[in-house]
Protein backbone atom coordinates (compact mmCIF):
# COMPACT_ATOMS: atom_id res chain seq x y z
CA UNK A 1 0.00 0.00 0.00
CA UNK A 2 1.34 3.27 -1.04
CA UNK A 3 0.34 6.76 0.61
CA UNK A 4 2.18 9.89 -0.84
CA UNK A 5 1.44 13.39 0.53
CA UNK A 6 3.32 16.19 -0.91
CA UNK A 7 6.66 15.77 -3.03
CA UNK A 8 9.77 17.97 -4.00
CA UNK A 9 9.73 18.81 -7.54
CA UNK A 10 12.95 17.77 -8.54
CA UNK A 11 12.16 14.15 -6.82
CA UNK A 12 9.41 13.84 -8.94
CA UNK A 13 11.06 11.70 -11.50
CA UNK A 14 12.53 9.14 -9.80
CA UNK A 15 8.87 8.95 -7.29
CA UNK A 16 6.49 8.51 -10.17
CA UNK A 17 9.39 5.62 -11.73
CA UNK A 18 8.90 3.92 -8.53
CA UNK A 19 5.21 4.00 -8.30
CA UNK A 20 4.65 2.89 -11.60
CA UNK A 21 7.55 0.02 -11.02
CA UNK A 22 5.23 -1.58 -8.19
CA UNK A 23 3.40 -3.89 -10.44
CA UNK A 24 1.92 -5.82 -6.93
CA UNK A 25 0.67 -2.35 -5.85
CA UNK A 26 -2.87 -3.45 -4.91
CA UNK A 27 -3.67 0.68 -3.07
CA UNK A 28 -2.48 3.98 -4.05
CA UNK A 29 -3.40 7.46 -2.59
CA UNK A 30 -2.26 10.38 -4.26
CA UNK A 31 -2.24 13.98 -3.45
CA UNK A 32 0.03 17.18 -4.37
CA UNK A 33 -0.56 18.14 -0.70
CA UNK A 34 1.69 17.45 2.16
CA UNK A 35 0.23 16.34 5.68
CA UNK A 36 0.89 20.19 6.78
CA UNK A 37 -0.83 21.06 3.56
CA UNK A 38 1.82 22.90 1.88
CA UNK A 39 1.72 21.89 -1.78
CA UNK A 40 3.76 19.91 -3.92
CA UNK A 41 4.39 22.58 -6.50
CA UNK A 42 4.19 19.91 -9.29
CA UNK A 43 1.26 17.63 -10.61
CA UNK A 44 2.38 13.93 -10.00
CA UNK A 45 1.39 13.15 -13.82
CA UNK A 46 -0.64 14.00 -16.95
CA UNK A 47 -3.30 12.05 -17.05
CA UNK A 48 -2.44 9.90 -20.03
CA UNK A 49 0.50 8.63 -18.67
CA UNK A 50 -0.83 8.06 -15.27
CA UNK A 51 -3.48 5.99 -17.48
CA UNK A 52 -0.46 4.20 -18.82
CA UNK A 53 0.85 3.59 -15.45
CA UNK A 54 -2.27 2.40 -14.64
CA UNK A 55 -1.69 -0.82 -17.06
CA UNK A 56 0.79 -2.30 -15.20
CA UNK A 57 -1.34 -2.32 -11.43
CA UNK A 58 -3.20 -5.40 -12.59
CA UNK A 59 -4.11 -5.98 -8.53
CA UNK A 60 -4.82 -2.65 -7.66
CA UNK A 61 -8.28 -2.81 -5.15
CA UNK A 62 -8.28 1.01 -4.32
CA UNK A 63 -7.28 4.28 -5.55
CA UNK A 64 -7.58 7.73 -4.37
CA UNK A 65 -6.48 10.85 -5.98
CA UNK A 66 -6.82 14.10 -4.76
CA UNK A 67 -8.28 17.82 -5.25
CA UNK A 68 -4.73 19.12 -8.03
CA UNK A 69 -2.99 15.92 -7.92
CA UNK A 70 -3.43 15.12 -11.73
CA UNK A 71 -2.72 17.53 -14.85
CA UNK A 72 -3.83 17.45 -18.38
CA UNK A 73 -1.77 16.32 -21.61
CA UNK A 74 -0.68 19.95 -22.66
CA UNK A 75 -0.14 19.53 -26.76
CA UNK A 76 -2.23 15.26 -27.18
CA UNK A 77 -4.86 15.06 -29.43
CA UNK A 78 -7.52 12.73 -28.70
CA UNK A 79 -5.31 10.71 -31.20
CA UNK A 80 -2.74 10.27 -28.11
CA UNK A 81 -5.05 8.35 -26.66
CA UNK A 82 -7.55 6.37 -27.95
CA UNK A 83 -10.08 3.77 -26.61
CA UNK A 84 -8.26 1.04 -28.40
CA UNK A 85 -4.84 1.77 -26.52
CA UNK A 86 -6.98 0.59 -23.32
CA UNK A 87 -6.83 -2.93 -22.26
CA UNK A 88 -10.25 -3.81 -21.24
CA UNK A 89 -10.67 -5.05 -17.03
CA UNK A 90 -6.91 -4.58 -17.07
CA UNK A 91 -7.96 -3.03 -13.49
CA UNK A 92 -10.87 -5.76 -13.20
CA UNK A 93 -9.81 -5.50 -9.42
CA UNK A 94 -10.58 -2.14 -8.83
CA UNK A 95 -13.66 -1.51 -6.51
CA UNK A 96 -12.77 1.50 -4.58
CA UNK A 97 -11.94 5.04 -6.40
CA UNK A 98 -12.13 8.53 -4.87
CA UNK A 99 -11.11 10.77 -7.43
CA UNK A 100 -11.35 13.99 -6.53
CA UNK A 101 -9.00 16.14 -9.30
CA UNK A 102 -11.53 15.75 -12.49
CA UNK A 103 -11.22 18.96 -13.19
CA UNK A 104 -9.17 17.71 -16.32
CA UNK A 105 -11.60 14.68 -16.72
CA UNK A 106 -12.84 14.63 -20.65
CA UNK A 107 -15.34 12.10 -21.89
CA UNK A 108 -12.33 10.08 -23.05
CA UNK A 109 -10.91 9.64 -19.75
CA UNK A 110 -13.55 8.28 -17.97
CA UNK A 111 -14.64 5.95 -20.87
CA UNK A 112 -11.60 4.65 -20.58
CA UNK A 113 -11.54 4.55 -16.85
CA UNK A 114 -14.99 2.19 -17.05
CA UNK A 115 -13.62 0.02 -19.20
CA UNK A 116 -10.21 -0.44 -17.40
CA UNK A 117 -11.46 -0.84 -14.07
CA UNK A 118 -15.37 -2.52 -14.50
CA UNK A 119 -16.05 -3.98 -11.16
CA UNK A 120 -15.61 -0.60 -8.80
CA UNK A 121 -18.20 -0.74 -6.00
CA UNK A 122 -17.27 2.57 -5.02
CA UNK A 123 -17.22 5.46 -6.87
CA UNK A 124 -16.28 9.41 -5.93
CA UNK A 125 -15.78 11.59 -8.23
CA UNK A 126 -15.82 15.23 -7.64
CA UNK A 127 -14.29 18.82 -9.27
CA UNK A 128 -14.54 21.94 -11.10
CA UNK A 129 -15.99 19.86 -14.31
CA UNK A 130 -15.26 21.51 -17.24
CA UNK A 131 -14.83 18.86 -20.72
CA UNK A 132 -16.68 16.00 -19.35
CA UNK A 133 -20.56 15.51 -20.85
CA UNK A 134 -23.41 13.60 -19.64
CA UNK A 135 -23.38 10.92 -22.28
CA UNK A 136 -19.86 9.69 -21.14
CA UNK A 137 -20.97 10.05 -17.26
CA UNK A 138 -23.95 8.42 -18.45
CA UNK A 139 -21.62 5.21 -20.36
CA UNK A 140 -19.50 5.12 -17.42
CA UNK A 141 -21.93 4.87 -14.73
CA UNK A 142 -24.14 2.34 -16.59
CA UNK A 143 -21.03 0.27 -16.88
CA UNK A 144 -20.14 0.19 -12.93
CA UNK A 145 -24.45 0.20 -12.28
CA UNK A 146 -24.64 -3.51 -11.99
CA UNK A 147 -21.96 -3.53 -8.82
CA UNK A 148 -21.68 -0.24 -7.33
CA UNK A 149 -22.90 -0.05 -3.57
CA UNK A 150 -21.48 3.55 -2.57
CA UNK A 151 -21.82 6.83 -5.42
CA UNK A 152 -20.38 10.03 -4.39
CA UNK A 153 -20.57 13.11 -7.33
CA UNK A 154 -20.11 16.37 -6.93
CA UNK A 155 -18.89 19.07 -9.48
CA UNK A 156 -19.88 22.15 -8.14
CA UNK A 157 -19.89 24.70 -10.89
CA UNK A 158 -21.90 22.79 -13.41
CA UNK A 159 -24.37 21.54 -10.74
CA UNK A 160 -24.48 25.25 -9.94
CA UNK A 161 -24.59 26.81 -13.98
CA UNK A 162 -26.33 24.21 -15.61
CA UNK A 163 -27.95 22.03 -13.27
CA UNK A 164 -30.08 18.69 -14.65
CA UNK A 165 -30.46 19.82 -18.20
CA UNK A 166 -26.72 19.25 -18.73
CA UNK A 167 -25.95 16.49 -15.41
CA UNK A 168 -29.50 14.80 -15.35
CA UNK A 169 -28.90 10.91 -15.25
CA UNK A 170 -31.71 9.13 -13.62
CA UNK A 171 -32.49 6.37 -15.72
CA UNK A 172 -29.07 5.57 -15.50
CA UNK A 173 -29.00 6.17 -11.37
CA UNK A 174 -32.39 4.42 -11.40
CA UNK A 175 -30.33 1.11 -12.53
CA UNK A 176 -28.46 0.91 -9.32
CA UNK A 177 -30.10 -1.82 -8.11
CA UNK A 178 -27.30 -2.25 -4.87
CA UNK A 179 -26.56 1.22 -4.43
CA UNK A 180 -26.56 1.57 -0.40
CA UNK A 181 -25.22 4.68 0.04
CA UNK A 182 -25.56 8.00 -2.76
CA UNK A 183 -24.25 11.38 -2.48
CA UNK A 184 -25.43 13.86 -5.42
CA UNK A 185 -28.15 16.09 -6.15
CA UNK A 186 -31.08 17.04 -8.10
CA UNK A 187 -28.90 18.26 -10.39
CA UNK A 188 -28.12 14.25 -11.69
CA UNK A 189 -31.67 13.22 -10.13
CA UNK A 190 -35.05 14.35 -9.68
CA UNK A 191 -36.41 14.03 -6.29
CA UNK A 192 -39.38 12.23 -7.95
CA UNK A 193 -37.18 9.53 -9.55
CA UNK A 194 -36.43 8.25 -6.09
CA UNK A 195 -39.96 7.04 -5.18
CA UNK A 196 -39.11 3.75 -7.47
CA UNK A 197 -36.13 1.83 -7.39
CA UNK A 198 -33.07 2.49 -4.87
CA UNK A 199 -34.43 -0.63 -2.78
CA UNK A 200 -30.88 -0.85 -0.71
CA UNK A 201 -30.57 2.58 -0.28
CA UNK A 202 -29.60 3.41 3.71
CA UNK A 203 -27.69 6.72 3.34
CA UNK A 204 -28.78 9.80 1.24
CA UNK A 205 -26.90 12.83 1.24
CA UNK A 206 -28.60 15.46 -1.53
CA UNK A 207 -27.95 19.10 -2.05
CA UNK A 208 -31.76 20.31 -3.23
CA UNK A 209 -32.93 24.27 -3.84
CA UNK A 210 -34.91 25.10 -1.15
CA UNK A 211 -38.49 24.95 -3.14
CA UNK A 212 -37.68 21.15 -2.91
CA UNK A 213 -38.05 20.45 0.24
CA UNK A 214 -41.95 19.63 0.16
CA UNK A 215 -41.14 17.30 -2.64
CA UNK A 216 -39.00 15.30 -0.18
CA UNK A 217 -41.27 15.04 2.66
CA UNK A 218 -44.27 13.73 -0.36
CA UNK A 219 -41.55 11.02 -1.47
CA UNK A 220 -41.23 10.04 2.51
CA UNK A 221 -44.60 10.51 2.63
CA UNK A 222 -45.01 7.44 -0.10
CA UNK A 223 -44.30 4.18 2.45
CA UNK A 224 -42.71 2.42 -0.75
CA UNK A 225 -40.22 4.89 -1.46
CA UNK A 226 -36.50 4.23 -0.05
CA UNK A 227 -38.17 1.25 2.18
CA UNK A 228 -34.14 0.89 3.98
CA UNK A 229 -33.59 4.26 4.21
CA UNK A 230 -31.23 5.22 7.37
CA UNK A 231 -29.92 8.72 7.02
CA UNK A 232 -31.19 11.29 5.15
CA UNK A 233 -28.84 14.69 4.96
CA UNK A 234 -30.06 17.32 2.87
CA UNK A 235 -28.20 20.40 1.50
CA UNK A 236 -30.57 23.11 0.87
CA UNK A 237 -29.18 26.46 -1.62
CA UNK A 238 -30.04 28.93 1.48
CA UNK A 239 -32.16 27.68 3.81
CA UNK A 240 -31.96 27.36 7.87
CA UNK A 241 -32.16 24.01 9.81
CA UNK A 242 -34.84 25.81 12.35
CA UNK A 243 -36.95 27.24 9.56
CA UNK A 244 -37.73 23.37 7.53
CA UNK A 245 -41.22 22.83 7.49
CA UNK A 246 -42.28 20.63 10.28
CA UNK A 247 -43.63 17.93 8.42
CA UNK A 248 -40.12 16.76 7.50
CA UNK A 249 -38.77 16.13 10.80
CA UNK A 250 -42.57 14.35 11.61
CA UNK A 251 -41.67 12.00 8.93
CA UNK A 252 -38.40 11.55 9.57
CA UNK A 253 -39.71 10.78 13.60
CA UNK A 254 -42.33 8.12 12.14
CA UNK A 255 -39.66 6.36 9.58
CA UNK A 256 -37.16 6.50 12.52
CA UNK A 257 -34.83 8.48 9.84
CA UNK A 258 -32.06 9.99 11.10
CA UNK A 259 -32.32 13.76 9.58
CA UNK A 260 -29.12 16.64 8.75
CA UNK A 261 -30.06 19.38 7.48
CA UNK A 262 -26.85 21.78 6.24
CA UNK A 263 -24.53 20.09 8.44
CA UNK A 264 -27.30 20.27 10.99
CA UNK A 265 -28.27 16.92 13.08
CA UNK A 266 -32.28 17.04 13.97
CA UNK A 267 -32.66 15.61 17.84
CA UNK A 268 -35.91 13.75 16.84
CA UNK A 269 -36.38 12.77 20.02
CA UNK A 270 -37.95 13.59 22.70
CA UNK A 271 -41.22 15.19 21.07
CA UNK A 272 -41.64 18.09 18.70
CA UNK A 273 -42.32 20.63 20.99
CA UNK A 274 -37.96 19.86 22.66
CA UNK A 275 -36.79 19.31 19.10
CA UNK A 276 -32.87 21.02 19.04
CA UNK A 277 -30.01 20.58 16.45
CA UNK A 278 -26.54 19.99 16.79
CA UNK A 279 -24.20 21.14 14.19
CA UNK A 280 -21.61 18.70 12.49
CA UNK A 281 -18.97 19.30 10.06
Amino acid sequence: RLRIFGWEQYALPRLAEAVRSSHRLQSLELSVFSLAHTYGGSIFRSLLHFFEMMHGWPDLHDLTVHSQTMGWERGVGPENFALSTIVPGQCSRLRKLVYRSAEYWEDRHIRAMSIMAPNVTELRLSGVLTSMGREALAFALGRWAPRLEHLEMHFPNTEADHGHTVLGIDDTLQCMEHLIELSAGTAYLRIATLSRGFGQLEKLHMRIKDEEIEEVVGLLLDSHALPRLEDLDLWPEKMDPITVVDALPDVCRSRKITLCINGAYMLLEPPVESETWLHHD
